[in-house]
């Protein structure tokens, strides 16, 4: 007798083995894109840190005057940036395709920066006058 076939065991054993390997290569392309979501973010944030720097750098007087000197941390919308044309739509889209619409806390003691998703209300705007 000729059997050319391959028996229910078998292909069965395989079919185990491909879901097996389906599985496995599921959760490190799920893990691998989630990594890669979370270094987009950062690099936004980054980059949005950069551009409030550049906009306090362009109005450092105009902010130091507005706070009578004295070293503060205040905010600086996201809105802001964009309205002055440091920030476009694109570069404020998490990497979930979601608009940002958070602040960054300037503090002027250390020059430092930080991205917040919600404002605060223990910071006051880093305010610049409009004739500046």
């Amino acid at each position: 007798m000729n059997n050319k076939g391959f028996t229910l065991v078998e292909v069965l054993a395989v079919l185990v083995i491909l879901v097996t390997i389906v599985g496995i290569s599921f959760t490190s392309i799920s893990a691998f894109l989630e990594r890669n979501k979370v270094k987009q973010n950062e690099q936004i944030e980054n980059l949005i840190k950069h551009y409030a720097s550049l906009y306090v750098s362009d109005h450092r007087e105009a902010i130091r005057t507005n706070f009578n000197g004295e070293k503060v941390t205040c905010f600086i919308y996201l809105s802001t940036l964009k309205e002055n044309n440091y920030l476009t739509d694109e570069e404020i889209t998490d990497a979930d395709g979601n608009i940002l619409r958070g602040v960054v806390l300037f503090n002027m003691d250390d020059n430092s920066y930080v991205y917040e998703n919600e404002m605060s209300d223990d910071y006051m705007e880093c305010v610049v006058d409009e004739d500046e």
